[in-house]
């Protein structure tokens, strides 16, 4: 895959640059992005600000928690939004502005078109005497149309290994935040020193349950191994926020064990 930008400003557009990864990072930490804007020209940049990610044929821009927000045509960026040729990507109200120019999506499946009816006989055929199946009554069956699934299946929910005391989070939307904000979906004790403020998010997309970590201090961990952009989940997955940190196990539509009574009170994790 690869997809090719270029900075936008005054009613022209600049170079191109071409990337052949499936995440581009933008922000002002040299180091660390593929696009990088000075400090002193972009104050309104973040370290990390954004990200252009590539999943399932599909190229999004993401905002990375950054301060002054991410822009697609104008638009605030409040989850991955998809991007098309032509799009344009604003970092920070009067930030720089990024345009796509082109990409190499992935295929997508196309739809098995439907047999062509047989053509008709030629001629005066007889009809062929009544059987006994036709004169039977006939059972008209409704078949209801697929839906496409927009919401976690029943059951799906996140487990606190950390704190057997603490219910399982029931995923009703297809998006749940992670952190110590209060804004969050899912909030930690101030006192959980290795999780961030908004320190990782699970998402839903086309059908696959997926973690991303949202730029935090001390990082996510899936099963042990620490991950860099977005990583599917499966059922029975264990997530950690930052190394030493609160652990929670993925039930992906399935049956969730019995669970405790609800206390008001969360355990601190031990980071020592």
């Amino acid at each position: 895959m690869f997809i090719s930008l270029a900075e936008e400003g005054e009613g022209r557009t600049g170079n191109e640059s071409s990337f052949a990864k499936d995440v581009v990072l933008a922000g002002r930490d040299a180091n660390e992005c593929d696009i990088a804007f000075d400090r002193q020209q972009f104050p309104m940049v973040s370290r990390k600000h954004g990200a252009f990610h590539w999943m399932n044929g599909i190229w999004y821009i993401e905002d990375l928690g950054s301060s002054y927000g991410t822009f697609l045509n104008g638009e605030r960026v409040t989850y991955p939004r998809e991007l098309e040729p032509g799009s344009v990507v604003q970092f920070g109200e009067n930030g720089p502005k990024i345009r796509v120019i082109s990409f190499e999506p992935g295929r997508k499946a196309e739809p098995v078109p439907a047999a062509a009816p047989p053509p008709e006989p030629a001629g005066n055929v007889p009809e062929p005497p009544p059987s006994a199946w036709d004169s039977a009554p006939k059972v008209q069956v409704s078949v209801p149309p697929a839906v496409a699934q927009k919401q976690p299946q029943a059951g799906t929910a996140l487990e606190f290994v950390s704190d057997s005391s603490r219910p399982a989070f029931q995923i009703k939307s297809a998006s749940v935040w992670l952190g110590r904000d209060p804004s969050c979906d899912v909030v930690f004790d101030a006192s959980s020193a290795t999780v961030s403020r908004r320190h990782a998010e699970v998402r839903l997309e086309n059908g696959q349950l997926l973690i991303a970590d949202n730029n935090s201090f001390n990082g996510t961990l899936v099963n042990g191994q620490r991950i860099s952009g977005v990583r599917p989940l499966a059922s029975g997955d264990e997530v950690q926020l930052g190394s030493g940190g609160p652990i929670i196990r993925v039930h992906a539509g399935a049956a969730m064990p019995p669970q405790p009574p609800s206390s008001p009170q969360f355990r601190a994790e031990d980071t020592g």
